[in-house]
């Protein structure tokens, strides 16, 4: 997926359940949690887009969240999730991304030294077939 295939999904003009439905379309599933538990005597919302494979390779849980009590919020906060997401799979096509507290995004160590281990086996493999 490139940008390209980001601006084609139309984000801005995007209902967020078509959003939703486009995402899953690219691999990324999506759940969300409306509660006022832990949030005080208020309620919060939150929102996850997922995946457990990253450029064709299994086993890397990639996630990209976000949380708000804010509920004028909740379709912009889709977006910008999807959006976060969409630019990590173009960004990170040699490593695993991970989003930290603060929202960047940054490459996840641990998984990504056992996703160049699984591609260089796969090609080691590959080659001598």
């Amino acid at each position: 997926m490139t940008i390209n295939d980001m601006n084609e999904i139309d984000i801005e003009r995007m209902d967020v359940n078509d959003l939703r439905i486009k995402m899953m379309e690219r691999g990324w599933t999506s759940h969300d949690k409306l509660t006022h538990l832990g949030w005080g005597n208020r309620y919060g919302y939150s929102f996850w887009f997922e995946r457990f494979d990253w450029h064709g390779h299994n086993g890397f849980g990639v996630v990209f969240h976000f949380h708000t009590t804010d509920m004028d919020y909740i379709d912009g906060g889709i977006k910008n999730t999807a959006r976060v997401a969409l630019t990590a799979w173009d960004e990170f096509t040699s490593s695993v991304p991970a989003q930290m507290a603060d929202g960047s995004v940054q490459t996840n160590a641990m998984l990504t030294k056992m996703f160049r281990e699984q591609r260089a086996s796969e090609t080691t493999s590959q080659r001598s077939e």
